[in-house]
């Protein structure tokens, strides 16, 4: 039996809450919810992941658009 049997949610926080409901049916093959958890644990990384690099590429923008700016002031 898994370490997690028996358990019917998963909730993992990260910059978002995911639910994932592991339904452990098959308690024959060893550590079946633990792998589960990996995988949820593994999406929540890649959204935050995504959400972090969708910020600095923002904040890149904003910088180059006022580095930008600053230029055209000063040739004013």
């Amino acid at each position: 039996m898994g370490i997690f049997s028996g358990k019917k949610t998963t909730t993992v926080n990260a910059a978002t809450t995911t639910n994932v409901t592991v339904n452990p049916q098959i308690d024959a093959i060893n550590n079946i919810d633990v792998i589960n958890n990996f995988g949820e644990l593994s999406t929540v990384i890649s959204n935050a992941t995504s959400q972090f690099n969708g910020a600095i590429d923002k904040a890149v923008k904003v910088g180059a658009a006022i580095a930008l700016l600053v230029l055209v002031v000063k040739n004013l």
